[in-house]
């Protein structure tokens, strides 16, 4: 069974280190099964809501294409995709070219996975977006900046009498 491992974080607020957690736990599962690693596709610091906007999976999709790949494995089925129109697209996809989909959370995935899974990640997606919106215009009303720094500025702590 030739695997091609797929990890994903969300954003730059998060650390690299989650592609290396879910890479090691993808390829113990695949000891496990004693199954074949033919690559690694990561995409780091991208939301999983726009395919077109993740080189990893991209790639991914074009070594499907290929004939490279037997099955795909992600830690969850968030991973590959938090969009409710998207992650039926590639799991319908690898079904097509007669390439398994399967998750080490939710196993062997389907088409209820998929509408189930794909409705509820989706959701979630929705709710961290109000989440951080309702966050930011909180930030705005208590006159703090709800941006951020800007690009190319950087703290400068300075201390003052009393050491504050």
């Amino acid at each position: 069974m030739r695997v091609a491992i797929y990890a994903r974080y969300s954003t730059d607020k998060q650390k690299p280190v989650s592609i290396v957690v879910q890479n090691e736990n993808n390829r113990a599962f695949i000891a496990k099964q004693g199954w074949t690693e033919v690559a690694a596709y990561a995409d780091e610091a991208i939301t999983g809501a726009v395919i077109a906007l993740r080189p990893g999976m991209k790639a991914l999709l074009a070594a499907v294409e290929r004939g490279e790949v037997d099955l795909v494995l992600a830690d969850e089925l968030d991973r590959l995709s938090r969009s409710q129109s998207q992650t039926p697209m590639i799991y319908e996809r690898l079904l097509f070219l007669g390439v398994r989909l399967y998750t080490i959370a939710e196993g062997d995935i389907t088409r209820l996975h998929v509408g189930l899974k794909g409705t509820m990640n989706a959701e979630q997606l929705a709710a961290t977006s109000r989440k951080t919106r309702d966050a930011i215009a909180k930030r705005f009303r208590d006159g703090q900046n709800p941006g951020g720094l800007a690009y190319g500025y950087g703290l400068d702590f300075v201390a003052d009498a009393r050491g504050d």
